[in-house]
């Protein structure tokens, strides 16, 4: 299994046992914990704008232990956040469109059988329909692979 995580997780985990015990359940489990190039943005962003400083340390600390993968652009990249601009033109934060964009990018190379998860808090990812699953799937990125499943910490916590 591959858990891609979104900032409000990591930002959670600062404060939050549950939270951290879950990311180290995860990893413990031998699944990899997968960190978009733009999650890290965010955090800086927020921790720098919002005087955060003792939090991003505390992100470091959890990084540090959890020992995730990081993923760059790829070439899909381009073709998942485009795709996703035009499926939901609600205007949401735009990082949560550049986050699942790597991770539907990521998850498009492989054809492993490996499950992909996104865990978020964000109730609006958790009630997106993501346009590249179903009937009506739009792109042929996933062809016979796993599409990405958007989760919550509980629906993480049942598939452990």
């Amino acid at each position: 299994m591959r858990v891609f995580l979104d900032a409000d997780v990591l930002f959670d985990s600062v404060n939050d046992l549950r939270t951290r015990t879950l990311l180290r359940r995860i990893k413990n489990a031998g699944h990899d914990i997968i960190l978009p190039v733009s999650v890290l943005g965010e955090i800086m962003l927020v921790c720098i704008s919002e005087d955060r400083g003792d939090d991003l340390l505390k992100i470091r600390d959890t990084c540090s232990e959890l020992r995730p993968l990081f993923v760059l652009s790829l070439e899909q990249f381009g073709i998942c956040n485009l795709c996703l601009k035009k499926f939901d033109k609600r205007s949401f934060n735009l990082t949560d469109k550049d986050h699942l964009a790597h991770a539907l990018a990521y998850s498009s190379v492989y054809n492993d059988g490996r499950e992909n998860y996104f865990l978020t808090t964000d109730l609006y990812l958790l009630d997106l329909m993501l346009p590249c699953v179903g009937r009506n799937k739009k792109c042929g990125l996933f062809d016979n692979k796993t599409v990405l499943k958007i989760v919550g910490k509980e629906e993480m916590r049942s598939l452990l």
